[in-house]
């Protein structure tokens, strides 16, 4: 896991490898400097984008540990889990489990999930159909909310129940066998759930979330393999 606990000391450091790239490829060609110049803005977006949820996480620390959000929250790379839950009226509830902090929604984790993948441009059904089309997954299929962020999720048990919790891929350190029909997740910042799944249905989503990501991290790579010659082709900017 990264740690972000000093943002500006992150940047600095990364900005000084900006600084070195920007040495070296002085006095190159045109399209050497725009071959780099691509990767490096890429870079720094990210950067920028990690950095940005950084602070708005450091913004809330002094917060309770449970909030209760009337509306669903943005899920961000820090999300571990949206888990299931039910309040006092009985109703559908969410928790949220964030690295560092936890806090409670008023809605069910395939609502906060459809939310969070309308922020990204497109929806809950919009990501499964992404799935099936890339590996063949039509059942509990896992999706990704954004993968140039690394978030791939999957469901526990059917995404149409309200009881369905789902899982940050990324986020898991370890799984066991809690007792015959339950399963321990253990996450890598210590925290601790356990579900009403079997052990080898839970093992099954992580292995179909790995092959999803797999399959999906090798798309993009082709894609971004091939665009790169690309625009260097249609430049028309003359040779040093």
């Amino acid at each position: 896991m990264l740690s972000f606990s000093n943002d500006m000391a992150f940047f600095n450091r990364h900005y000084s490898i900006f600084v070195d790239e920007m040495v070296k490829i002085i006095g190159k060609q045109n399209k050497i400097i725009r071959q780099k110049m691509s990767f490096v803005v890429s870079f720094f977006e990210e950067v920028w984008y990690f950095s940005k949820e950084a602070t708005f996480f450091s913004s809330r620390k002094d917060e309770n540990m449970f909030n209760f959000y009337t509306d669903p929250p943005e899920i961000t790379p820090f999300t571990a889990a949206l888990v299931a839950r039910r309040d006092s009226n009985n109703k559908a509830m969410t928790m949220v489990l964030e690295d560092q902090e936890e806090y409670a929604v008023g809605c069910s984790p395939s609502k906060v999930m459809d939310h969070a993948c309308k922020y990204f441009g497109s929806s809950l059904k919009g990501r499964q159909d992404g799935t099936r089309d890339v590996c063949g997954i039509t059942h509990k299929a896992p999706i990704t909310i954004d993968p140039l962020s690394g978030m791939y999720f999957f469901p526990t048990i059917s995404p149409s129940s309200s009881q369905c919790t789902w899982i940050a891929h990324s986020h898991i350190e370890q799984v066991q066998r809690k007792h015959e029909y339950g399963t321990e997740i253990i996450f890598l910042n210590g925290k601790i759930i356990e579900l009403d799944i079997s052990y080898g249905s839970m093992i099954n989503q992580i292995q179909r979330t790995a092959q999803f990501r797999y399959l999906l991290n090798n798309r993009l790579k082709f894609l971004k393999k091939h665009i790169a010659p690309s625009e260097s082709t249609f430049s028309s900017t003359p040779q040093i």
